[in-house]
């Protein structure tokens, strides 16, 4: 088997000779980075591409090939290899978890870290390999490497610093002046008290959509309300002070230990771009969320006018997810080693569940939001690292118990989904928990 570089190294050769490339990518925050990235390095090779994002992958359409040279698939693709095949010449560069060993005939390329032992979860995702193809394009599109690490940061692999082929990406940027790292305070906003009351990774109960709370609580910490974000940050007494005020919060609400610890962070700045790699991160995820990905892609691929209405987009979307999270412990039922709820908000599952388990639920059981969707549910996951390390694994029991309801499901071991009848929630419900103990056991008293 080839190395993944030289896999990378053969599809960029490829790619610079065709005239046309269509891409298709997931919806989220690393799907429409790793579209926009490998775009634009089509775009500046002179190649002509046709760019669809997709809330999920349920069949390869045929038109994508009746007039392509290639179809490549981001982010995605690595359980539809022998479908992709049967239509024609196609790329697949996916992180998710493998069906199988991974080979592919002949006429699909195939790049997966998972089949050169790095880990799909942390260590790549859809925008590393996407970045990663554009650079063997050419070494001059590293000033797309901002974009990739924002797609970085929405699958969240920051969590404990990067590793794994995204060390190299965000080094090489460094050395290039497209990004800047700094530490500082998890907290993004016009003043320390609006990034606070906005909040919601971290998710401060009490605070966080409190406003009155938030200015009572910086108050008696000796902080401004009105103080900026970044004057705080350069008080190395308030910034301690405040650092472990909230640190205690998130202890005291029963918050993972691994969230705890970003209460003061690596922040990736961009100084070319005017902007951070958190604050990216969040204007392109909010594009798809609410149905305009296409705004999140013209961000990728340099448009300022797109910038602006994904600014207007992230305050959005970063609302309705406030009022999901609120109350969202008193909405959840907990199994053995699984939680739910219900989501009434399309494309929000996702977050609710991530957020959820990471500061508001029990960490010590998988959260799962289900939403309507005809005659079916959605089903969006989520775990924290420190299960994942005992051995949970999201996507296999998703997989295993949907499929006992003739449902599909899948994903990576920490952040998975599904689709069921709607009929059979409650089989479903026990199916998954009993896969969960069979993975890690009860829960400790």
């Amino acid at each position: 088997m080839q190395s993944i570089q030289d896999q990378i190294e053969s599809l960029a050769s490829t790619l610079k000779g065709l005239a046309f490339v269509r891409v298709i990518t997931h919806y989220d925050a690393d799907g429409i980075s790793a579209g926009g990235v490998l775009c634009r390095a089509l775009h500046r090779a002179g190649v002509r591409f046709h760019c669809t994002m997709l809330r999920e992958l349920k069949a390869p359409d045929p038109e994508w090939w009746s007039d392509s040279d290639l179809v490549v698939m981001l982010d995605m693709g690595s359980s539809v290899i022998e479908a992709m095949a049967q239509h024609g010449r196609s790329a697949i560069l996916d992180h998710h978890t493998l069906n199988g060993s991974g080979e592919a005939p002949p006429n699909v390329v195939h790049i997966n870290p998972r089949m050169h032992g790095i880990d799909g979860t942390t260590g790549a995702c859809g925008s590393t390999l996407a970045y990663l193809v554009a650079e063997a394009m050419d070494p001059a599109n590293v000033d797309l490497a901002p974009y990739a690490i924002g797609g970085m940061i929405g699958d969240r692999q920051f969590v404990g610093g990067f590793s794994g082929l995204n060390t190299g990406i965000l080094e090489r940027a460094i050395a290039a002046g497209e990004v800047e790292v700094v530490k500082g305070l998890p907290l993004f906003g016009t003043t320390v008290s609006e990034a606070l009351e906005l909040s919601n990774d971290p998710f401060y109960i009490g605070l966080s959509g409190e406003p009155d709370n938030v200015d009572a609580f910086l108050r008696e910490i000796g902080i401004d309300p009105s103080s900026t974000v970044e004057d705080v940050e350069s008080d190395p007494v308030k910034a301690s002070i405040l650092m472990s005020r909230l640190a205690l919060r998130l202890v005291d609400q029963g918050t993972a230990l691994e969230n705890v610890k970003e209460t003061f962070m690596d922040k990736y700045r961009f100084p070319k771009l005017h902007t951070d790699g958190f604050m990216l991160s969040n204007v392109i995820n909010s594009t798809g969320r609410l149905g305009v990905p296409g705004v999140g892609l013209s961000v990728v691929m340099g448009d300022p006018a797109a910038m602006e209405e994904g600014s207007r987009t992230r305050a959005q979307y970063r609302r309705n997810v406030q009022v999901g999270l609120i109350g969202l412990r008193d909405r959840t039922t907990a199994l053995e080693r699984v939680q739910y709820f219900t989501n009434t908000v399309p494309n929000m599952g996702g977050a609710l569940s991530g957020l959820g388990v990471s500061y508001i639920l029990d960490p010590h059981r998988a959260a799962i939001a289900f939403t309507e969707s005809g005659k079916d549910l959605k089903i969006s996951g989520r775990a924290t690292r420190a299960l994942v390390s005992q051995g949970l694994d999201l996507a296999d029991a998703l997989s295993k118990a949907s499929g006992t309801v003739g449902g599909v499901g899948g994903g990576h071991p920490i952040a998975a989904g599904a689709t069921i009848p709607a009929d059979r929630k409650d089989e479903f419900l026990q199916a998954l928990d009993d896969a969960l103990i069979a993975q890690v056991g009860l829960v400790p008293n």
